[in-house]
């Protein structure tokens, strides 16, 4: 007895140190910047800052003309809620916290299945995965869902492994709540399938039953049923179908240059094309091996088709690579592989750490909209005139309502007329434009930036505009 207690103590001891150790090291790269990296990090803290006062948000009326003004569904509803525990200090240094919180999350789960599945050193194996690619380790970095949706796939990477399937079915659920790229756990399942029938000649169905069960239950049993699948089925085709002029999707959704996939992945397709030639001398392999490596394959090959899957894909190679060579192959090319290795991952961190400190800086906005937001009325309208100024605004000062946010997208589907008038009126266009924001968009302040000049001189000839605040980086204009 005396003997399995101190098992235990020493298994729990191994993983709060292996968890503390990746919290620390990605704490370091955080904090290589004051601000929070990005911008959709400053809206999700703020959001899940209200999140405590109202418990459950179905609108956003601080996006004012947009689809989500009325009926919004919440894609990110389980990350929000789990934010809420870093809301109640400082939302900038506390939404670091969580953002490095999160990523040692998704890195203990990678070690995890190191570990469970019998890997040698897995701590080294999760921090090699990590630091294979430095776009990987910049945009994990980033107060967004990503680190959280990698931890899931990665549970349920090592659920599939152990045949744990109520755990799976728990799990999908979960991750419906999680984040809407749902379709993923399928993959993973399948993944699992394909390998069982390549090594056992036998037809699993339970890895997809049980993630589509879990996957219908966590859709059905929802708030926001059942907008919350007309909304799902929404952001597929606006972000993969929907073309329109003048509207272009965020640039992570575009693939990387050839040069520019080597330069963000080179650890991770070096570790790749090693695998390729291994795999000649991979004997009794098995079948979490083939599943893993059907799906480096599967994201490496997402990630040139959009380079958002960078987020996913050099983990992935990582996993494939550790499972089927490193269990097999001896110390001597180990260390090796190590020389090799180690120099490049550390090169990783230091360019993921110069990206962090170049993370555009809030306090641009801070006192205009502090300013606005003292000078107002509640719920008053301020005329954002670019749509990703919202969520720097929204941090400082929720008070007021937006035109558009989050992506422009959302403005053109609620009324494709108004949103061509806003952007005539922000590039400058529309003489006297103030008595039409006004009328059609019933704004009471016009916040810019200093980039916005064909704006700023027509406001400076419109007698119906005021200018009320300016500092070096932003005006505000009060419209008469």
């Amino acid at each position: 007895m005396g003997r399995i207690n101190s098992f235990i103590k020493e298994y729990k001891l191994s993983h709060t140190g292996a968890f503390l150790t990746l919290f620390i090291l990605f704490l370091i790269l955080q904090f290589q910047s004051p601000w929070l990296i990005g911008f959709d990090g400053y809206f999700h803290i703020k959001f899940s800052y209200l999140l405590r006062d109202y418990f459950f948000i179905d609108k956003l009326p601080w996006l004012k003309y947009t689809i989500y003004s009325e009926y919004f569904r919440d894609h990110h509803l389980l990350f929000h809620y789990l934010l809420i525990p870093f809301t109640f200090g400082d939302l900038m240094t506390w939404g670091k916290i969580g953002a490095a919180f999160f990523m040692a999350f998704a890195g203990f789960s990678l070690y995890l299945i190191f570990k469970r599945l019998n890997v040698p050193y897995p701590f080294f194996w999760a921090v090699i995965g990590f630091a294979s690619s430095s776009a990987l380790l910049f945009r994990l970095e980033m107060l967004r869902i990503q680190s959280l949706s990698l931890a899931f796939l990665l549970i349920i990477f090592l659920l599939n492994a152990e045949k744990r399937y109520k755990l799976l079915f728990l799990f999908s659920m979960l991750f419906v709540y999680l984040y809407d790229a749902f379709p993923l756990v399928l993959i993973i399942s399948g993944a699992f399938f394909v390998a069982e029938f390549f090594t056992e000649r036998k037809l699993e169905f339970r890895y997809f039953l049980y993630s589509i069960a879990g996957i219908i239950t966590g859709l059905i049993i929802n708030p926001y049923f059942p907008q919350n699948i007309t909304s799902f089925f929404f952001n597929i085709y606006r972000t993969f179908f929907l073309k329109v002029e003048g509207i272009k999707l965020g640039s992570e959704w575009y693939p990387y240059t050839s040069w520019g996939l080597i330069e963000n992945m080179l650890l991770a397709l070096i570790m790749f094309g090693l695998l390729i030639l291994f795999l000649p001398f991979a004997k009794n392999i098995k079948t979490e091996e083939i599943a893993a490596l059907v799906l480096a394959l599967i994201f490496l090959v997402f990630t040139m088709k959009s380079r958002r899957f960078v987020e996913y894909s050099p983990v992935f190679i990582a996993l494939a690579v550790t499972l089927i060579a490193m269990r097999r192959i001896d110390k001597k090319f180990i260390i090796a592989f190590l020389v090799m290795a180690v120099p490049i991952g550390i090169l990783n961190f230091y360019k993921a750490s110069q990206e962090i400190k170049g993370s555009p800086n809030p306090e641009i906005y801070k006192n205009a909209a502090i300013w606005i937001k003292n000078h107002s009325k509640e719920g008053e309208i301020v005329f954002n005139a670019d749509w990703d100024d919202f969520p720097f605004l929204f941090f400082y000062n929720h008070k007021n309502y937006y035109i558009v946010g989050l992506d422009p997208m959302y403005m053109y589907k609620y009324d494709p007329k108004l949103y061509r008038l806003y952007q005539k009126i922000t590039k400058g266009k529309i003489k006297k434009p103030a008595k039409i924001i006004k009328e059609k968009f019933k704004a009471s302040y016009i916040f810019t930036d200093r980039y916005h000049k064909k704006l700023i001189k027509r406001l400076k000839e419109d007698p119906y505009a005021q200018k009320v605040y300016q500092d070096f980086w932003t005006k505000v204009y009060k419209v008469k």
